[in-house]
């Protein structure tokens, strides 16, 4: 049996615990592949593409940024591709999902 096996027969008799704790910004960055994937599988059927537009509150409050947003979007529908908001959880102030950001708690 070589030292691939032994490894893979410990984990699995022993169930360790990870070592370190996982980063729930990260992990989630890290899902948002496979979600689009998706989106791309689903909308496929219909014809049409879609896009991911990463955004955080702050993408919101200002008015340039608004009017921005509201141009892409426009143009994005224009070539057929569904825009897909997603929050960018990467640099989100959010410590949980549907949680109001910090900016918006005082």
């Amino acid at each position: 049996m070589d030292a691939r096996f032994k490894a893979y027969d410990v984990l699995i008799l022993h169930k360790q615990k990870p070592q370190v704790e996982l980063d729930g910004k990260a992990c989630a960055a890290a899902g948002q592949n496979s979600l689009m994937a998706l989106y791309d599988a689903l909308f496929s059927q219909l014809d049409v593409m879609s896009s991911q537009l990463l955004v955080t509150d702050n993408d919101f409050k200002n008015a340039d940024y608004r009017v921005q947003l509201g141009q892409i979007v426009n143009s994005l529908i224009a070539l057929r591709s569904i825009p897909i908001f997603n929050e960018n959880d990467a640099i989100s102030t959010r410590t949980a999902p549907y949680e109001p950001s910090q900016a918006n708690t005082s």
